[in-house]
This record gives C-alpha cells, sequence and structure tokens, in this order.
C-alpha cells in the first residue's frame, strides 16, 4: 500500500512528516461505493481527502456558516442564558458544541461556541433558518453587550483528522519553519472533535482568507472534497441542519454529553430538557444506519417488518454516504423508539439496515 507524505506529529518541538496511508486501488477502503444497487456497474469513487481526513489531516472551507459575536462584560453570562452548554464555565480559548431553544425546549440551532475573555462567538452551520442575532437580540434589554452578525466579515475552514491537532499546534509554534506562511495570530480556532475525528473550526478574517488557503496548500496540506468531508461527519454521527426535523427536541439529537449540561442555572427551555432528563427517554432518536448501499435521503422512509411481514414506518433518513473504511453505506436518520428496538428488522426501500452504536466504522 503506498504512502503519502503529509504534515504529521510534533516531536521535541520539531515538526516531523509522517506518512499518511492512502489506499491503493486494490485496498477495500479505496474500493469504489456501490451506487443505487449491489449489481449497479456505475461506482460512486471515494472522494478526494477521505483518506487524509480517516488517518491524517486535511482541510476544506465551509461556506454560508453563520457567525455571531456578542461583546460586553455582560456577554458570557448574556450567551450561558440562552445556551444548553455551560459557556460561563468554560475558560479563556475554551469551546464547546451547545444547543440554543426556544421557550418550548425545541432546537433553534446547534452551534459551537468560543469563549474569550468577555466576548463570545457562536457559529452556527450553512442552513440554519432562524437568524441567531435576531433571535439574541429579542431578549436583549439592559445587558451591557452588542450582538452583531459577522458572517460577512469572517470566514470558517475546517482541519481534522488524527494529525489535526499535532498539525495546529505545529502550526501555533514560533517557529514558521515548522509550517511555512500560516498565521493564525488572527484566527478563532474552536474544538470540532464531535463533528469529525481531530476536528476543528478556524474562524478566518475574510481579507486573509485567500491567502490563509494557499499556505495550507503550500504547507502540503490536503483540500478535502465536499463529499468526503459529509462521509466523515456522518460517520460520526454529527446532525447538519437538515438532519434535525422541525420541533426536535435537544435529547433526540444524542449529544447530551457533548452539548448539554445538566448542571447549571436556569437557560431558555430548561424546562423541557429537565423533563426529559427526569423521564429518562425521548419518543425518536437520531441514529446511524449501516447498509449494503448508500442509502436515498430526503426522508426516504425506514420501516420495522413486523412477523407478519407488515411494515411500520419508523422514521426517515436524512444523510446518506458511502463509508470506504466500513466498506458499506452509512447514514443518519431520526427513527421512533419503536423503530429503535426492532433493530434487527429495519429497512429502507427493499434494503435492511442495521442500527450503529459507538465508534464507526
Amino acid at each position: 500500500m503506498p504512502a503519502e507524505r503529509s504534515p504529521g506529529l510534533v516531536e521535541g518541538g520539531v515538526f516531523f512528516a509522517r506518512p499518511t496511508v492512502v489506499p491503493s486501488a486494490d485496498d477495500p477502503r479505496q474500493a469504489a461505493a456501490p451506487a443505487g444497487s449491489m449489481d449497479d456497474a456505475t461506482p460512486t469513487p471515494v472522494p478526494p481527502g477521505y483518506a487524509q481526513l480517516r488517518h491524517g489531516v486535511a482541510w476544506f472551507a465551509i461556506p454560508g456558516c453563520a457567525v455571531i459575536h456578542v461583546a460586553g462584560p455582560d456577554a458570557v453570562r448574556f450567551v450561558d442564558a440562552f445556551a444548553t452548554a455551560h459557556v460561563a464555565a468554560l475558560a479563556h480559548g475554551a469551546s464547546s458544541e451547545a444547543m440554543l431553544l426556544d421557550a418550548r425546549g425545541q432546537i433553534v440551532a446547534l452551534v459551537h461556541v468560543l469563549r474569550e475573555g468577555d466576548d463570545v462567538w457562536l457559529v452556527a452551520w450553512p442552513g440554519v433558518e432562524s437568524d441567531l442575532a435576531v433571535h439574541l437580540e429579542r431578549y436583549h434589554i439592559r445587558e451591557r453587550l452588542t450582538v452583531a452578525d459577522v458572517s460577512a466579515t469572517w470566514e470558517v475552514r475546517g482541519l481534522a483528522g488524527p494529525q489535526a491537532t499535532a498539525w495546529l499546534a505545529a502550526a501555533r509554534s514560533a517557529d514558521a519553519r515548522i509550517v511555512p506562511g500560516i498565521d493564525l495570530s488572527a484566527v478563532k480556532i474552536i474544538s470540532a472533535a464531535g463533528v469529525w475525528p481531530g476536528g476543528w473550526l478556524l474562524l478566518v478574517p475574510g481579507a486573509a482568507a485567500a491567502n490563509f488557503d494557499a499556505a495550507c496548500a503550500a504547507a502540503g496540506l490536503v483540500n478535502a472534497a465536499a463529499a468526503a468531508v459529509d462521509a466523515v461527519r456522518i460517520e460520526n454521527g454529527y446532525p447538519m441542519p437538515h438532519d434535525i426535523p422541525e420541533r426536535a427536541l435537544p435529547q433526540e439529537l444524542g449529544r447530551d454529553k457533548e452539548a448539554i449540561s445538566f448542571t447549571k442555572g436556569c437557560y431558555l427551555g430548561q424546562e423541557t430538557v429537565a423533563r426529559i432528563d427526569a423521564l429518562g427517554h425521548v419518543n425518536r432518536g437520531l441514529v446511524r444506519l449501516a447498509s449494503a448501499t448508500v442509502l436515498p435521503t430526503g426522508g426516504a422512509g425506514v420501516v420495522a417488518i413486523n412477523d407478519d411481514g407488515a411494515r411500520d414506518p419508523v422514521g426517515g433518513v436524512t444523510s446518506a454516504a458511502w463509508s470506504a473504511d466500513g466498506g458499506s453505506g452509512i447514514a443518519l436518520a431520526m427513527v421512533t423508539t419503536k423503530g429503535l428496538a426492532a433493530r434487527e428488522r429495519l429497512a429502507v426501500g427493499a434494503e435492511r439496515v442495521t442500527p450503529v452504536s459507538g465508534r464507526f466504522p
């Protein structure tokens, strides 16, 4: 199996390139994905950057994100009153997943939050329908702060893979010879390990974005294709806005550990979160489904097959991709508790599917 030189590990303060394993054409991880059926003659190739996201490090642009800056002496306390995560407990420079809820406890947006001293930055994914700055400003009365949508002046880049953290540490080093041309002094760095293994979000000033991208390429980083980024996200079980249905409740996403504090003070929608926690369950949940082929999306029906062959609707597929490392299709679907109980008897169309728990692949 051939190896490709790429950024690797930091040892003794020096950045050493390590071989990133790139599967060869005859390796099963690089095999083309079936398209539509096991006998389909038109394969889907593994997208560029998938191997690096899984086994090395790659970068990519994420256009269309909403970037909100809340600044002022009361900013941390204010955002903490609307986020499920404990923003006030974050140290300077620390970040977390969080959800913003409405008064009924339904999800407005799944976001990433960064604390910088008294300031808070929020990043929401493309496709979030609510204007988050307007949502927050609606509750701003006397607090000493400003809420600004700065999406037009900041661009979002992703960095991910098992070597991404080491690469980032090297890029932040004072030794410019380690990763030439990468200036992170003005870049906001937010952990996104729950989205992609070793993942980071980088907020880059818009005026510097083109130079930043060119420097990443010059430093030898692979620019991962959107399809690769999406496939690894789905493998990791992280939802985008199109995976989150209307009136979704926080615990339905299965991100309690990453995005919800059950010990912090009051916040908008907390009563619903506490009630669900007391009951111990929700009536549906986001799950990963493994399949022989790439499943259709757009709400393709998930059914539970009864002993008599009857098919009961139990959910819908929202995202799907081919997992080259898993050797199967992988999808996200919102499925009822009845469907989850029927684990070995689920199907999408004519194809049987299997819920996935734990690490995949």
